[in-house]
């Protein structure tokens, strides 16, 4: 049996909009705007397409399972995507391990770098230590979430137990899943937001969904579809 993953970051979230959000609620339970909603809503009209007309050729669709990020903007996004499959709805799982990155105090800045700049130990420790090993005060590292999606994928048995599987969750954890399963670390432009692709790919409630199809715990970008509103 051939594994299909479709990987999927949540849709657009309160705090791409506004930032100043996380000062009032936590991480976990900032939510989909109505953006984002409808974002999750043409994204599971457009598995559902893709599983009827393609899937069918490399993987039993029938045969699904789903896993989520347990914060409160991937939930949303997976039960819009499930209600639009209906009757796919398969197994579902609300998986710590694929949880934000932890920013720590860092948290509720303007972005990572914003935080190191305004701090000249920070901005020392950063140099040193790289993008990848770099770990905000009480947050994670890159590689923290690179050793944490590594558990996840080990814990699903590399995906084995079904035909299809569909991950929702966060940017950097999707990346950092995807660098796991290929064995590549993704360039560092990437992780850093400058890679010519990245805001049309994961900014502003993601869009865009990819599927890998692991050969012998190896795995290949399949397909990429994208969602433009």
């Amino acid at each position: 049996m051939i594994t299909t993953l479709i990987a999927i970051r949540h849709g657009e979230s309160e705090g791409n909009v506004d930032p100043s959000i996380y000062a009032n609620k936590t991480n976990c339970d900032i939510g989909l705007t109505k953006r984002g909603h409808k974002q999750a809503e043409v994204i599971g009209v457009q598995i559902q397409m893709y599983a009827k007309f393609e899937l069918p050729s490399i993987c039993d669709p029938e045969d699904c399972c789903y896993y989520s990020s347990p914060y409160l903007r991937a939930v949303e996004t997976t039960r819009i995507i499930t209600k639009q499959l209906a009757p796919r709805s398969g197994h579902w799982n609300e998986e710590l391990l694929l949880s934000e990155q932890c920013f720590g105090e860092a948290e509720g800045h303007d972005g990572l770098l914003s935080f190191i700049n305004i701090r000249e130990s920070e901005k020392r420790l950063y140099k040193t230590l790289g993008m990848l090993y770099y770990r905000p005060p009480r947050g994670d590292s890159l590689f923290d979430l690179y050793s944490r999606v590594g558990l996840f994928v080990q814990k699903s048995g590399w995906f084995g137990g079904h035909s299809l599987n569909i991950v929702v969750g966060h940017r950097a954890s999707l990346v950092m899943m995807h660098a796991y399963l290929t064995g590549q670390m993704p360039e560092e432009s990437l992780l850093a937001g400058s890679h010519p692709g990245y805001k049309n790919d994961w900014e502003n409630g993601g869009a865009r969904i990819y599927v890998i199809v692991p050969e012998e715990r190896c795995a290949r970008l399949r397909t990429t579809i994208r969602t433009r509103l």
